[in-house]
């Protein structure tokens, strides 16, 4: 939803010109914002505070209905305000919560790399970058699950 701003002064105008530099600076990426690699190593390697969250692909619920645990599932820091509300990890959950247990793990994974994309495409940060990185999302599910993500 549009704020509404009196743009017929120049106070008016300020105000409308500060608050889309605020709007910009929270759509930036993230220094570490696209790393990938186990849950388990971005957790280790986000310092504290740095509104980073590691977000699985495919979610953890759905790879612990394969013997994946938590720790060794796949994953990719996205932003995560803390303290605070918003972000693209907190975007991302709204629409998809869950992944069936029945649904083909291929299946599941093209649908949580398509919902991010999404994301960060609506923030205007789908950068080449964040592009490579959900490749690699889909390279590194592969390579160490490979029975799960044969073709």
């Amino acid at each position: 939803s549009r704020i509404k701003v009196d743009t017929t002064s120049l106070e008016g105008i300020a105000v409308a010109v500060e608050r889309t530099k605020t709007v910009r600076a929270q759509k930036a990426l993230l220094q570490g914002e696209g790393r990938v690699g186990t849950y388990e190593q971005l957790k280790d390697q986000n310092p504290r505070g740095a509104s980073l969250a590691a977000h699985h692909m495919p979610s953890k619920q759905y790879m612990e209905t394969r013997g994946v645990s938590k720790p060794a599932g796949i994953a990719m820091n996205t932003e995560h305000p803390n303290p605070g509300v918003g972000g693209r990890h907190r975007e991302i959950h709204k629409e998809f919560r869950t992944i069936p247990p029945e649904t083909a793990p291929r299946d599941a994974l093209a649908r949580s790399v398509m919902r991010a994309r999404k994301v960060y495409m609506e923030d205007g940060v789908y950068t080449p970058d964040i592009r490579d990185s959900l490749l690699d999302v889909i390279k590194q599910n592969g390579i160490k699950f490979p029975d799960l993500f044969k073709k």
